[in-house]
């Protein structure tokens, strides 16, 4: 059996609403940061992790992710999902905060899938990123 968390940050409920979606949610850690302090965020003991959360302005996470790095900094040999909305008036930096955290992240462990989408997601947004979880469940990590 797999070990398997998800951690999101969401202000208005659009990163939120991608969880309604994942089938056996029920066997998922849940960790919503908006009700946690940095510090006590630890990725120990999961070896599948979805992050998703929201971009600020042009390409830049939540203040929160800065707060704790020390946490993303010891994932190591991880597959991870990253999800988050953003909006795509940004051009280049829409839903930077996503390849933030994939360059932060990919050195060190397997990044399955990146899933940008705009604001509130649409059936179709949800559909796909439905899919994605379900086939990173199944994929052999090739850290």
């Amino acid at each position: 059996m797999t070990s398997k968390a998800i951690y999101y940050f969401s202000l208005t409920g659009n990163t939120k609403a991608m969880l309604s979606t994942i089938e056996d949610l029920e066997q998922w850690d849940i960790y919503d940061l908006n009700t946690m302090r940095p510090e006590e965020v630890t990725f120990k003991g999961y070896d599948t992790v979805l992050i998703g959360t929201l971009t600020i302005g042009r390409g830049n996470p939540p203040s929160y992710f800065k707060r704790m790095v020390h946490a993303l900094r010891s994932m190591q040999g991880v597959r991870i999902g990253l999800f988050g909305s953003g909006q795509t008036h940004y051009g280049d930096d829409y839903c930077g905060a996503l390849d933030v955290l994939e360059d932060f992240l990919q050195p060190r462990n397997e990044i399955a899938f990146k899933m940008k989408y705009e604001s509130y997601p649409v059936p179709s947004v949800m559909e796909e990123f439905k899919q994605l979880v379900k086939e990173m469940q199944y994929e052999d990590i090739k850290v």
